[in-house]
């Protein structure tokens, strides 16, 4: 018989559990219309562990059996959805999910499942005192940003363990119990951070709230409002010529503060052009630096140089200038030049 199909009622806490897990994979997956059942089944599983006192403040880890640790996760599921669950009472669902988270711990700490930072932090957290720092002061911001190092490195390192278990499942009860175990173990590290989050998150509704119930604070809101509504109703009927300021240090118009005043104050009795910043020859330097300016060196020589020991050059270059000449007599200079005539 399925055991989704089968009455709840006749199902045993595994099956239940079971039943649970298998909606709450398929709320991580965006079936948020299974919300509500996922959370009912699970707290069926928290009525039924209690109802059968498997889990005792007398008894260690080892005296649990590896099929039952996955119960100790029931509080802490329950928590985790509640925290999903976006009712308009938000402060109701907060401090739900944050007992429960707190409950989950607790049981944990009973089995010495919590490490020393862990235990420290969780008593911070879990005191009635607001302004008790022990947990604060007893480190250094040195030391506590280590700590958050090494709890962030161990739980990278279980969600690798987990996920790869998940992976490649092994049937063997060794590995079963340490699968197990690090999945309470992670669930203590996110428990711990829901804890801070929803702390400060009802601080904020609750700090909210307030500021809408304050009159005062509302009547400075309207006032405020009127203000801005009268500015911009009159800011085209600002003339420059108009004060600036009343006699009670009003402003009557907007103005712009100048944020450069010291460099307009300089300017002054200034003159009304730029001062060069360097003289000629350092110009010049940096010119000739970057490659712009060409020394006698570098000056390419356009006219080759004919060897005079080289008869065959000499003839050419000699012919060369017997029919520039004849060029020039067959052509006088401004022959061409028609404009210049008279």
């Amino acid at each position: 018989m399925d055991i989704e199909n089968q009455p709840q009622e006749n199902k045993s806490l595994r099956e239940l559990f079971d039943l649970a897990e298998n909606f709450r994979r398929k709320i991580e997956n965006g079936s948020t219309e299974l919300l509500a059942e996922c959370i009912s089944l699970y707290e069926k599983c928290h009525y039924l562990s209690r109802k059968l006192s498997l889990f005792s403040n007398n008894e260690g880890i080892d005296e649990i059996s590896t099929s039952e640790i996955r119960f100790l996760l029931i509080d802490y599921y329950i928590a985790e959805l509640l925290d999903k669950n976006t009712t308009s009472n938000r402060s109701s669902a907060i401090l739900s999910s944050r007992n429960l988270f707190v409950s989950f711990l607790t049981l944990c700490e009973n089995y010495t499942l919590l490490t020393n930072s862990d235990k420290a932090l969780f008593n911070y957290l879990n005191s009635n005192e607001t302004n008790n720092e022990g947990y604060i002061n007893r480190i250094s911001d040195v030391s506590r940003r280590e700590e958050k190092i090494q709890r962030y490195k161990r739980e990278k390192e279980l969600n690798k363990n987990i996920s790869s278990f998940l992976k490649n499942p092994s049937k063997d009860e060794n590995d079963l119990r340490k699968h197990f175990l690090e999945v309470v173990q992670l669930a203590i590290f996110k428990s711990l951070q829901s804890i801070e989050q929803l702390d400060l998150e009802l601080k904020m509704i609750e700090i909210s709230k307030d500021k809408d119930q304050d009159p005062a604070n509302n009547c400075h809101r309207t006032e405020a409002e009127n203000n801005i509504h009268s500015t911009l109703k009159t800011k085209n009927n600002f003339q420059k010529d108009n004060p600036l300021l009343d006699k009670h240090g009003k402003p009557l118009r907007p103005f712009t503060i100048v944020a450069k005043r010291e460099q307009l104050k300089n300017h002054v009795f200034g003159p009304d052009h730029n001062l060069p910043t360097m003289s000629i020859d350092e110009y010049l330097k940096e010119e000739a630096k970057k490659g712009n300016i060409l020394s006698n060196k570098q000056i390419p020589q356009n006219k080759k140089e004919i060897d005079q020991d080289n008869i065959e050059e000499i003839d050419i270059e000699m012919y060369k200038a017997r029919k520039w000449d004849e060029f020039k007599e067959e052509n006088p200079k401004g022959w061409g030049n028609r404009a210049n005539r008279g």
